[in-house]
């Protein structure tokens, strides 16, 4: 990890505690349900964005923030919270800090499981982006470029992407000579791609 992304993840994992400590004692942060006592939080969305984007080290320390705020939440903020303080201390603190705090470690885990289409790690070391300049094909580019900085990758015979055509996407659109060199560039792309997997099999047979 590269010392700019970690003055990045640092300053955004601060002002996400922040925003957590703010929503937690205004009433941003809760919903309240009069007559009941009840309250229904709104602290678990900083918590999940930071999980997602800082991964899981930061999204275990904002869940134990999370939890934290809602402990001290029983010490004359929440009526429901104070109930269960009085009745059983040290598990009413055992329920608000352990359960919040293990949901931000999870969320990042999940998410790092399920996002793996693309590692994100790839693609900001060789900062990979979709062209500009181009208006079709662009994604494709982009997967023969990210490809090439991939030691391996596995091919799977699923349907994961569902395209949706209609009269006015660029697909529908009749061909001129820009799209046409686009097209053929595409093709030139992939056949280079392709022919330098065929040079390295049989370089290392």
């Amino acid at each position: 990890m590269n010392k700019h992304k970690r003055i990045r993840d640092l300053v955004l994992f601060s002002i996400l505690v922040a925003v957590i400590i703010v929503m937690a004692f205004t009433p941003v942060g809760y919903i309240r349900i009069p007559g009941l006592g009840l309250e229904i939080t709104l602290l678990v969305i900083p918590v999940v964005i930071g999980a997602i984007n800082l991964g899981p080290l930061y999204g275990t320390g904002l869940g134990f923030a999370f939890g934290l705020s809602s402990f001290i939440q029983c010490f004359g903020f929440s009526a429901f919270g104070a109930t269960l303080l009085g009745i059983n201390p040290f598990l009413t603190a055992f329920l608000c800090i352990v359960p919040r705090t293990l949901m931000g470690f999870l969320v990042a885990i999940i998410f790092k499981f399920l996002n793996k289409v693309f590692k994100k790690d790839i693609i900001d070391k060789y900062h990979l982006r979709f062209p500009k300049n181009i208006k079709i094909g662009e994604d494709l580019l982009f997967v023969y470029e990210y490809f090439e900085k991939c030691n391996s990758f596995e091919l799977v015979n699923e349907c994961l992407l569902v395209y949706r055509q209609h009269d006015e996407s660029a697909m529908r659109k009749s061909l001129t000579d820009d799209r046409l060199k686009i097209t053929a560039m595409l093709y030139a792309t992939g056949q280079k791609y392709l022919d330098s997997i065929n040079d390295q099999e049989l370089r290392q047979k």
